[in-house]
């Protein structure tokens, strides 16, 4: 499994189909296959994959699984603010707007 942090100079969203700022709203990751998941489903096949699936089943109940993705919605809107991490105050400038 490879990590990769889309804060580094050189991370390009586009590349895996996204914009930056819904990579950076929350959580993404690349199954084998190619295909992105997000949210929940990240945790879900990250815990599959160290076996420990069991811990995550629950999240695949169907009145569980929607009360998770918004608890994790939630999550990750505050997540910086109680990380001490301040979100940007300010848009970054694409590219072509910085010179």
């Amino acid at each position: 499994m490879d990590c990769i942090d889309l804060s580094e100079p050189d991370f390009v969203a586009g590349a895996y189909g996204l914009e930056q700022a819904t990579i950076e709203a929350r959580i993404h990751g690349q199954l084998p296959d190619g295909q992105i998941v997000e949210g929940v489903d990240v945790f879900v096949h990250l815990y599959d994959a160290v076996g420990l699936g069991w811990l995550t089943a629950p999240a695949r109940w169907p009145g569980l699984r929607w009360l998770l993705d918004r608890l994790y919605l939630w999550f990750a809107r505050n997540r910086l603010r109680w990380t001490g991490r301040a979100p940007r105050t300010c848009p970054v400038p694409s590219r072509s707007e910085s010179g």
